[in-house]
């Protein structure tokens, strides 16, 4: 960095891109009064409109969180075959049906295998209509399931949202990105499956720290353009107790990346009943996936029970049962309807209790002590 470009850094007037590596200079910093700061926040607490996010298909999920906000990154950690892709898919559906662009980034498994997520995701018309995973990969669909994926073939979407990039760079990738977002300002929310697959063009001794680079060279790519992006990562299994639910510390890949993230999320499938600790009412049923919100900036912790179709092998969307005493009837692809049953709101309680650091408003017992 030359002279010039050390006093303009100094000032908060040097902007590097690291990925398309280039500088500019930007307009001098500009202070902020008390005044200036409450008054937007008076300005945003007084909008009719609602925070610009993306929903994410689980009412507590959103209500928690705030959904998939632009320039925020999410971490979510799970085992493998736990179904933390294919939670994925089930939000960038969610963002696709809106209208919303999508780009998943996938450096791990293929365009084909993302494809039948996608099919049996939208395939999954209510309870009883819906494609049966394992005939899809058999190859021996009946005649009313081949009606369904030609009937959700004829609906999808023609426009870009899957990125195959396995065997890619970090450098690459984040290139590539930089291209794509500043060409395509409808995509507002991007998914990297998954972190530990990202490679670097040079050689490094120290895998963690080439994971580190690249990953934060990715996310502030996509940050930088005030987009959203989900990183998915794999998590180390505590050997010692290994049907512990998952947190944040045994994610495997970088401890910066998930310090920088706005929301932490841990997928798993709690092994034994899951009571609340006051009531003793059940929050989780052994086998079922939930989600433990265990970081969220401007938001709140805890846990979100998932609700799982095993037959389409797919997660079905969460609707607020009191939002509307008459929900609308969603469209075609939907994985729930207002004609199921709306699945029962958490006690108030367990919100509250899910405030709290330790989550002491949980059972120790049967949850892994957490």
């Amino acid at each position: 960095m030359s002279h010039d470009d050390n006093d303009a850094a100094m000032n908060g007037t040097l902007h590097e891109d690291p990925a398309a590596g280039t500088k500019t200079v930007a307009e001098a910093p500009r202070l902020r009064t008390a005044h200036d700061l409450i008054a937007g926040a008076m300005s945003r607490a007084f909008a009719r409109e609602p925070p610009k996010a993306i929903p994410s298909g689980h009412h507590l999920i959103d209500q928690k969180t705030g959904g998939f906000k632009p320039g925020w990154c999410w971490v979510i950690g799970a085992d493998t075959n736990v179904g933390k892709s294919t939670l994925a898919v089930a939000f960038a559906d969610v963002a696709l049906r809106l209208g919303k662009g999508v780009l998943i980034v996938s450096l791990e498994d293929s365009e084909d295998i993302y494809g039948d997520r996608l099919l049996l995701r939208r395939g999954r018309r209510d309870q009883y209509q819906k494609i049966n995973a394992d005939r899809l990969r058999m190859r021996t669909l009946t005649p009313d399931e081949m009606q369904i994926v030609t009937d959700v073939t004829n609906e999808a979407e023609r426009k870009p949202m899957f990125l195959d990039a396995i065997g890619w760079s970090g450098q690459k990738l984040a290139k590539a990105l930089a291209r794509t977002l500043d060409a395509m300002p409808e995509i507002e929310l991007v998914i990297v499956d998954y972190l530990g697959e990202i490679a670097s063009e040079g050689r490094s001794e120290d895998r963690r720290n080439e994971v580190r680079a690249m990953a934060s060279l990715v996310k502030s790519t996509v940050k930088s353009r005030q987009r959203c992006v989900i990183i998915l990562s794999q998590i180390t299994v505590d050997e010692k107790n290994p049907d512990k639910f998952p947190r944040r510390h045994q994610i495997r890949d970088s401890r910066d990346v998930i310090n920088g993230a706005e929301v932490v999320a841990m997928l798993g499938i709690v092994q034994a009943d899951l009571p609340d600790k006051k009531t003793g009412d059940v929050i989780l049923r052994a086998g079922e996936r939930g989600l433990l919100l265990d970081k969220v900036k401007q938001g709140r912790k805890g846990m979100v029970q998932l609700h799982w179709d095993d037959e389409a092998a797919c997660f079905v969307d969460v609707e607020d049962p009191h939002a509307s005493p008459e929900p609308p009837e969603p469209p075609l692809g939907r994985s729930w309807s207002p004609t199921e049953k709306a699945p029962a709101p958490p006690p108030p309680h367990w919100q509250d209790a899910a405030e709290r650091e330790d989550l002491g408003g949980f059972a120790q017992e049967g949850f892994g002590g957490i």
